[in-house]
């Protein structure tokens, strides 16, 4: 498992887009993806871990921030559930979670 430093070395600050509507902390989501990829269960755990381990080895950046729906894209419709959207290497991934008691935590990942 990749550490969360490891992570961050890899994020791309210089592709930040100017209407990302939720300023997102990249230490913060980089460390809620290890937990997920370290306490997950099943396909979800997996999945986790196969994006942190691109994470670590890949550049990567924030695309859209927290939002819900959004414009689809490569013939998908509008994603309904709460998300973040970031792209590793240019291949777009949604981070799915939830704010709890002020705790943001990552449930899944597509």
């Amino acid at each position: 498992m990749p550490k969360l430093s490891e992570l961050l070395a890899n994020f791309d600050r210089h592709h930040l887009f100017p209407d990302v509507a939720f300023n997102v902390n990249a230490e913060i989501l980089a460390q809620a993806m290890l937990d997920l990829a370290e306490s997950g269960r099943g396909e979800t755990k997996r999945k986790a871990k196969d994006l942190v381990n691109e994470m670590a080895a890949k550049s990567w950046w924030v695309a859209a921030g927290a939002h819900q729906g959004g414009l689809g894209g490569g013939g998908h419709a509008p994603d309904p559930r709460a998300h973040i959207t970031i792209r590793i290497a240019g291949a777009g991934h949604h981070v799915y979670y939830t704010l709890k008691g002020g705790s943001f935590r990552v449930v899944d990942v597509s």
